[in-house]
């Protein structure tokens, strides 16, 4: 009973960091997680199940109950505290809880039907478009799915994206109604485009594009967030 009981606590406080499981990689490559300050926290491997109520019982109160720390930082924590048995459950459950690869697809895929639409050129929005799109298309990618086949069909679907003057200005300075375009060569055109623009734009202009940039990008976290909060919540 104590160990069903011991399972289904660890389940939920996995469940509850589960959003981070892609995440953890990268924030440790970029030197991300905060350093907790020197603290005693025994190992708990699983074999004495009498261990783990002192061990939860501490976890929970300096790292989790610690709120300077994000939920990332804090299955990182907990990652580092289990081992043998109890770490294999505890990633065998986040993996079986939230390694969905049609979900994950069908966010990137949905992501991207969600991009705004432009409706007056400038640099900042078309370099925030190029980033969505390469960030999401390399999603798929690393989920297997054959992006390199789609060019037609991205191409068509980041026209309704973009601005008419700028589609325009695709397939003038193309000149070539024979041979479909590649979806490389409509975003290295945006990229130079937005160059064009904020080289040509007057001093004050430029210091608008960059300002909605930052704001776009500040926007774009804060929604994800909102995201990441509200899976958390729904398996509460």
């Amino acid at each position: 009973m104590e160990r069903n009981e011991k399972e289904a606590e660890l389940k939920k406080l996995v469940s509850e960091r589960g959003q981070c499981k892609r995440t953890i990689t990268t924030h440790l490559g970029e030197g991300k997680f905060q350093r907790l300050p020197p603290i005693s926290i025994s190992m708990f491997d699983g074999t004495n199940i009498g261990e783990y109520t002192p061990f939860i019982n501490m976890f929970m109160s300096v790292v989790d109950g610690n709120s300077t720390l994000s939920d990332c930082d804090k299955l990182y924590y907990l990652t580092t505290f289990l081992k043998g048995e109890a770490l294999n459950t505890a990633l065998a459950l986040l993996k079986d809880r939230f390694d969905n690869k049609v979900a994950l697809v069908s966010h990137h895929v949905n992501a991207i039907l969600d991009i705004g639409t432009i409706k007056k050129p400038n640099a900042a929005s078309l370099r925030t478009v190029v980033s969505q799109v390469r960030q999401h298309i390399g999603a798929l990618g690393n989920l297997k799915q054959p992006t390199e086949q789609w060019d037609a069909l991205l191409i068509c679907l980041l026209q309704r994206k973009i601005d008419f003057y700028t589609v325009r200005a695709f397939y003038l300075e193309r000149n070539d109604k024979n041979n479909m375009p590649t979806f490389t060569s409509l975003l290295a055109f945006l990229e130079s485009r937005a160059v064009a623009l904020e080289t040509a734009a007057p001093k004050e202009e430029r210091r608008r594009s960059s300002l909605v940039c930052g704001v776009a990008g500040a926007s774009a976290s804060l929604k994800k967030r909102s995201r990441q909060q509200h899976s958390v919540s729904m398996f509460q």
